[in-house]
């Protein structure tokens, strides 16, 4: 989460010590959807958002987003990593979680506002971190088989 503040300890964008790394062959980030007067707003603020991410009326903030993710309308995604391909439903909303490659996170679903259910749910570290992954939600891919 470091990454996102204004002078992060390692800094991607310093020139005198490169990051390299192999981005995917899709489009840029795009962020879609300006509709003020009902909240429906594609944005990002205070983050990094990885290629190919469409941000279609939703909005994320202080979060960290891989290549290809998705979050669609009136979703809210808050001091979350995204892994590649995740998805976010629309109206969901996620607070202090890491997303595993690939989750279908559910339109409506929300996760880190109520302790006790996230507990029952998913994995949650001391410091009140929820991890959540395909299993969570009945999703499998190809890593699973």
């Amino acid at each position: 989460m470091d990454l996102v503040s204004v002078e992060p300890r390692l800094n991607l964008y310093n020139e005198k010590w490169l990051i390299r790394g192999a981005q995917p062959g899709v489009g840029p980030c795009k962020f879609v959807f300006s509709d003020d007067s009902d909240g429906r707003m594609g944005l990002a603020l205070d983050s990094i958002v990885g290629a190919g991410t469409i941000v279609s009326g939703g909005q994320i903030e202080r979060s960290v987003c891989s290549h290809q993710v998705r979050v669609h309308s009136y979703a809210e995604v808050e001091e979350c990593v995204l892994f590649p391909r995740v998805e976010i439903g629309r109206g969901a909303r996620l607070r202090r979680c890491i997303v595993d490659k690939g989750v279908r996170v559910p339109a409506g679903e929300v996760i880190g506002e109520d302790p006790l259910r996230d507990r029952e749910r998913f994995a949650v570290s001391e410091g009140g971190v929820i991890v959540v992954a395909r299993e969570h939600f009945g999703q499998r891919d190809e890593f699973d088989i």
